[in-house]
């Protein structure tokens, strides 16, 4: 989901992919999700990572505290994560991004491993990628470009991905972090 999206859209969105676990980012986002919740069945857990604000809100967790049960849940089945992985295929889902709606309400599109990985490995090739570079990865993670030009060629070529501060820090940080790879948008240039 992009963050500036309204809760009507995280409803829409929410329904369409049969969210049963949303983890989200801060109390905006999470006041959007509630907002959402009467209309989402599906919904039944909702995770947030920043605290802020949130102290006198019920019927959610820190991504903190889901870490922790992962990792309890971790020693109590130690082969469960490497079974899961086996299990997995490269025509399984790799995750479902919406299209814009610019043609009626936005599309699921579901995009397997082998997709992506197909695509990666022809970009590290062409882009002649490997594990030294670095990136700035500062695309929307809700948008296909930041899998296919950021985390999909990393699994691929094992570079640094880097994010910046926030969106109004990428000049320094481009500064900063000097990366050797960088995909902007036009109007960055």
């Amino acid at each position: 989901m992009y963050q500036d999206a309204p809760a009507v859209e995280f409803a829409y969105v929410l329904n369409d992919a049969e969210i049963v676990y949303a983890l989200v980012e801060d109390q905006e986002q999470v006041d959007k999700v509630l907002e959402a919740a009467p209309k989402v069945p599906t919904l039944g857990h909702i995770y947030y990572d920043d605290p802020r604000g949130l102290r006198n809100y019920e019927g959610m967790t820190s991504f903190e505290r889901l870490q922790e049960r992962g990792r309890e849940f971790d020693r109590a089945h130690p082969d469960f994560c490497d079974q899961q992985v086996a299990s997995g295929r490269t025509d399984d889902v790799s995750g479902m991004l919406y299209t814009s709606g610019t043609t009626g309400k936005p599309k699921g599109v579901r995009q397997t491993h082998a997709a992506f990985i197909a695509a990666a490995q022809g970009s590290a090739e062409f882009d002649r990628l490997h594990p030294d570079d670095s990136i700035l990865s500062y695309l929307p993670m809700a948008w296909v470009g930041d899998h296919l030009y950021s985390f999909a060629p990393w699994l691929c070529a094992g570079f640094t991905i880097n994010c910046p501060d926030a969106g109004h820090t990428v000049l320094t940080d481009l500064r900063e972090i000097g990366p050797t790879y960088y995909v902007p948008p036009p109007r960055a240039f």
